[in-house]
């Protein structure tokens, strides 16, 4: 395994990110971009949203400033663009593949969870409750808990604190650049399952395991026990 949990043994707690790793939202996320754009008149693309995944609102912010000009209505076209993932939400919320299964696993080894997001608390429990998840965990740290974001390893550190169980013995699924540095940095076994941005080399060089899906990470918790 690299380092940290000996081979063979399985983790005492997994810690999960949610967008992107949970729940299927990043691309609900940028076409609620790029259509708020359109409506404030600004031409958004893909490509301009990719760098935003896996940072936390501010981190955000400062970005869109940066590439579309200090004129920007950010904060209408922020709250524009929740306004249109809610409604889009409300007529389901996707669900990563293996995340059913994945859990359940869990619950039968006994290991424990819990997720910490960048994301907003309130948004992040009813996205949860919507999937019937919220229970599955322990409790939800999100960033407006922390001081600092993602790639600072202080919201999984936190985590770790608040179960009482060591790094030597956390397993943290991501799926960002920042997701992952920020994993690693806290000592905890770093596991990337891809999503939107491609595996670059300081990801692969941050990841102590790299899975295509939540099913593959059932596979390889199975053949620990």
């Amino acid at each position: 395994m690299g380092r940290g949990i000996g081979a063979g043994k399985l983790p005492k707690l997994i810690i999960f990110d949610l967008d992107g790793t949970i729940i299927d939202s990043e691309p609900v996320a940028m076409e609620a971009w790029i259509k708020a754009g359109e409506e404030f008149g600004v031409t958004i693309q893909k490509e301009d949203l990719l760098p935003m995944i896996g940072v936390n609102g501010e981190s955000n912010r400062r970005m869109m400033l940066d590439r579309f000009g200090g004129n920007l209505p950010f904060k209408a076209m922020l709250e524009r663009v929740r306004e249109i993932t809610k409604q889009s939400y409300q007529e389901g919320v996707p669900v990563k593949e293996g995340v059913k299964e994945l859990l359940d696993l869990l619950e039968d080894f006994g290991i424990r969870r819990c997720i910490a997001t960048s994301s907003r608390k309130t948004r992040s429990e009813d996205i949860l409750s919507r999937i019937g998840l919220l229970r599955e965990f322990e409790f939800l740290l999100s960033g407006e808990e922390i001081t600092h974001s993602k790639p600072h390893p202080e919201i999984f550190e936190l985590a770790m604190a608040r179960m009482g169980i060591p790094s030597t013995s956390t397993m943290i699924v991501e799926d960002s650049k920042n997701g992952i540095l920020a994993a690693k940095a806290s000592g905890a076994i770093s596991v990337l399952i891809p999503d939107l941005l491609p595996v670059d080399a300081i990801m692969k060089e941050n990841a102590d395991l790299i899975f295509n899906s939540l099913l593959d990470l059932k596979d390889y918790l199975l053949e620990l026990e």
